[in-house]
Protein backbone atom coordinates (compact mmCIF):
# COMPACT_ATOMS: atom_id res chain seq x y z
CA UNK A 1 0.00 0.00 0.00
CA UNK A 2 1.46 3.29 -1.11
CA UNK A 3 0.41 5.38 1.88
CA UNK A 4 2.55 3.47 4.39
CA UNK A 5 5.95 4.73 5.52
CA UNK A 6 8.73 2.76 3.84
CA UNK A 7 10.06 1.20 7.05
CA UNK A 8 6.58 0.02 7.98
CA UNK A 9 5.93 -1.26 4.48
CA UNK A 10 9.12 -3.30 4.40
CA UNK A 11 9.01 -4.68 7.94
CA UNK A 12 5.31 -5.19 8.57
CA UNK A 13 2.97 -4.86 5.59
CA UNK A 14 4.81 -7.36 3.42
CA UNK A 15 4.96 -9.87 6.26
CA UNK A 16 1.29 -9.38 7.11
CA UNK A 17 0.27 -9.71 3.49
CA UNK A 18 2.44 -12.80 3.01
CA UNK A 19 1.12 -14.50 6.14
CA UNK A 20 -2.43 -13.11 5.90
CA UNK A 21 -1.70 -11.83 9.39
CA UNK A 22 -3.61 -8.56 9.14
CA UNK A 23 -6.14 -10.15 11.46
CA UNK A 24 -3.61 -11.63 13.93
CA UNK A 25 -4.47 -10.61 17.46
CA UNK A 26 -2.82 -10.64 20.85
CA UNK A 27 -4.50 -12.56 23.72
CA UNK A 28 -6.92 -9.65 24.37
CA UNK A 29 -8.01 -9.73 20.69
CA UNK A 30 -6.25 -6.42 20.08
CA UNK A 31 -5.26 -6.51 16.46
CA UNK A 32 -2.73 -4.34 14.63
CA UNK A 33 -5.56 -2.02 13.57
CA UNK A 34 -6.57 -1.48 17.22
CA UNK A 35 -2.97 -0.69 18.07
CA UNK A 36 -2.57 1.78 15.19
CA UNK A 37 -5.90 3.41 16.07
CA UNK A 38 -4.85 3.73 19.71
CA UNK A 39 -1.86 5.86 18.69
CA UNK A 40 -3.68 7.61 15.81
CA UNK A 41 -1.29 6.49 13.08
CA UNK A 42 -3.16 7.26 9.86
CA UNK A 43 -0.64 5.68 7.48
CA UNK A 44 -0.65 2.35 9.28
CA UNK A 45 -4.44 2.42 9.66
CA UNK A 46 -4.87 3.04 5.94
CA UNK A 47 -2.38 0.32 5.03
CA UNK A 48 -4.00 -2.27 7.30
CA UNK A 49 -7.47 -1.48 5.95
CA UNK A 50 -6.16 -1.79 2.37
CA UNK A 51 -4.76 -5.20 3.34
CA UNK A 52 -8.15 -6.33 4.59
CA UNK A 53 -8.20 -5.54 8.31
CA UNK A 54 -11.74 -5.61 9.71
CA UNK A 55 -12.65 -2.23 11.20
CA UNK A 56 -15.55 -3.71 13.15
CA UNK A 57 -13.67 -6.35 15.16
CA UNK A 58 -13.94 -5.77 18.89
CA UNK A 59 -11.31 -6.44 21.53
CA UNK A 60 -12.31 -9.38 23.71
CA UNK A 61 -11.47 -7.60 26.98
CA UNK A 62 -13.41 -4.35 26.42
CA UNK A 63 -15.47 -4.74 23.27
CA UNK A 64 -13.76 -1.67 21.84
CA UNK A 65 -13.41 -1.45 18.07
CA UNK A 66 -10.63 0.46 16.31
CA UNK A 67 -13.04 3.43 16.10
CA UNK A 68 -13.53 3.38 19.88
CA UNK A 69 -9.75 3.30 20.28
CA UNK A 70 -9.19 6.25 17.92
CA UNK A 71 -11.93 8.37 19.53
CA UNK A 72 -10.53 7.68 23.00
CA UNK A 73 -6.97 8.44 21.85
CA UNK A 74 -8.14 11.70 20.26
CA UNK A 75 -9.90 12.67 23.49
CA UNK A 76 -6.75 11.86 25.46
CA UNK A 77 -4.75 14.25 23.29
CA UNK A 78 -2.36 11.59 22.02
CA UNK A 79 -2.62 13.22 18.62
CA UNK A 80 -0.01 15.70 17.41
CA UNK A 81 -2.70 17.82 15.83
CA UNK A 82 -6.45 17.75 15.64
CA UNK A 83 -6.30 17.27 11.87
CA UNK A 84 -4.11 14.18 12.36
CA UNK A 85 -6.57 12.62 14.78
CA UNK A 86 -9.53 13.45 12.55
CA UNK A 87 -7.77 11.91 9.54
CA UNK A 88 -7.33 8.68 11.56
CA UNK A 89 -10.98 8.65 12.58
CA UNK A 90 -12.07 9.37 9.00
CA UNK A 91 -9.79 6.60 7.65
CA UNK A 92 -11.42 4.10 10.00
CA UNK A 93 -14.93 5.30 9.17
CA UNK A 94 -14.20 4.99 5.46
CA UNK A 95 -13.11 1.38 6.07
CA UNK A 96 -16.70 0.10 6.12
CA UNK A 97 -17.02 0.75 9.84
CA UNK A 98 -20.33 0.55 11.66
CA UNK A 99 -20.33 3.80 13.69
CA UNK A 100 -22.85 2.54 16.28
CA UNK A 101 -21.02 -0.61 17.38
CA UNK A 102 -21.16 -0.89 21.16
CA UNK A 103 -18.45 -2.02 23.54
CA UNK A 104 -19.03 -4.11 26.70
CA UNK A 105 -20.39 -1.03 28.49
CA UNK A 106 -22.90 -0.58 25.67
CA UNK A 107 -21.13 2.63 24.61
CA UNK A 108 -20.61 3.71 21.03
CA UNK A 109 -17.74 5.86 19.76
CA UNK A 110 -20.22 8.77 19.75
CA UNK A 111 -20.88 8.19 23.46
CA UNK A 112 -17.12 8.41 24.03
CA UNK A 113 -16.78 11.62 22.00
CA UNK A 114 -19.70 13.26 23.83
CA UNK A 115 -18.38 12.17 27.20
CA UNK A 116 -15.04 13.80 26.35
CA UNK A 117 -16.73 16.95 25.00
CA UNK A 118 -15.06 16.59 21.56
CA UNK A 119 -17.40 18.52 19.27
CA UNK A 120 -15.38 18.06 16.08
CA UNK A 121 -15.32 14.29 16.59
CA UNK A 122 -19.05 14.32 17.39
CA UNK A 123 -19.66 16.13 14.09
CA UNK A 124 -17.59 13.61 12.12
CA UNK A 125 -19.35 10.64 13.70
CA UNK A 126 -22.78 12.18 13.09
CA UNK A 127 -21.85 12.79 9.43
CA UNK A 128 -21.25 9.02 9.12
CA UNK A 129 -24.67 8.23 10.56
CA UNK A 130 -23.93 7.66 14.25
CA UNK A 131 -27.12 7.57 16.33
CA UNK A 132 -27.16 10.35 18.93
CA UNK A 133 -30.15 8.81 20.70
CA UNK A 134 -28.68 5.35 21.26
CA UNK A 135 -28.56 4.43 24.93
CA UNK A 136 -25.66 2.79 26.74
CA UNK A 137 -26.18 -0.39 28.74
CA UNK A 138 -26.85 1.82 31.79
CA UNK A 139 -29.51 3.79 29.90
CA UNK A 140 -27.36 6.88 29.32
CA UNK A 141 -27.73 8.95 26.17
CA UNK A 142 -25.05 11.17 24.65
CA UNK A 143 -26.39 14.25 26.46
CA UNK A 144 -26.25 12.47 29.84
CA UNK A 145 -22.66 11.35 29.24
CA UNK A 146 -21.68 14.88 28.16
CA UNK A 147 -23.20 16.36 31.33
CA UNK A 148 -21.32 13.87 33.55
CA UNK A 149 -18.07 15.88 33.25
CA UNK A 150 -17.55 19.35 34.73
CA UNK A 151 -15.40 20.77 31.91
CA UNK A 152 -18.14 19.98 29.41
CA UNK A 153 -20.56 22.36 31.12
CA UNK A 154 -18.50 25.25 29.72
CA UNK A 155 -18.84 23.92 26.16
CA UNK A 156 -22.11 25.68 25.41
CA UNK A 157 -21.88 25.09 21.66
CA UNK A 158 -21.79 21.29 21.97
CA UNK A 159 -24.36 21.40 24.79
CA UNK A 160 -26.72 23.34 22.50
CA UNK A 161 -26.16 20.85 19.69
CA UNK A 162 -26.86 17.86 21.95
CA UNK A 163 -29.97 19.53 23.39
CA UNK A 164 -31.31 20.20 19.89
CA UNK A 165 -30.57 16.72 18.51
CA UNK A 166 -31.54 14.51 21.46
CA UNK A 167 -35.01 13.05 21.07
CA UNK A 168 -36.78 12.51 23.31
CA UNK A 169 -35.03 15.20 25.33
CA UNK A 170 -34.09 13.44 28.54
CA UNK A 171 -31.21 14.25 30.87
CA UNK A 172 -31.62 11.34 33.28
CA UNK A 173 -30.47 7.76 32.82
CA UNK A 174 -32.79 4.76 32.81
CA UNK A 175 -32.79 4.76 36.65
CA UNK A 176 -33.99 8.39 36.72
CA UNK A 177 -30.64 9.70 37.98
CA UNK A 178 -29.20 13.02 36.86
CA UNK A 179 -25.59 13.30 35.65
CA UNK A 180 -23.24 13.69 38.65
CA UNK A 181 -22.25 17.26 37.79
CA UNK A 182 -25.82 18.49 37.83
CA UNK A 183 -26.20 17.19 41.40
CA UNK A 184 -23.44 19.54 42.63
CA UNK A 185 -24.65 22.71 44.42
CA UNK A 186 -22.61 25.01 42.16
CA UNK A 187 -24.62 23.79 39.15
CA UNK A 188 -28.08 24.34 40.66
CA UNK A 189 -28.86 27.05 38.08
CA UNK A 190 -27.93 24.78 35.16
CA UNK A 191 -29.92 21.92 36.73
CA UNK A 192 -33.05 24.08 37.04
CA UNK A 193 -32.67 25.32 33.44
CA UNK A 194 -32.34 21.79 32.07
CA UNK A 195 -35.06 20.11 34.11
Amino acid sequence: CETCPLIFKVNVCAKLEEEKGVMLADPMLMMPLHMAAGVLHTDIITCLIELGADCNTAMESSGNTPLHMAVRAEASSFADTQSNSLSCINAILEGDTKPDTVNHEGRTPLHEACSAGREVVVDVLLSYGADINKLSRRGENCLFLFLEHKPNLNNTQLLGKLLSLTSPLKITNSEGLLPKCLELPEYARQRSELI
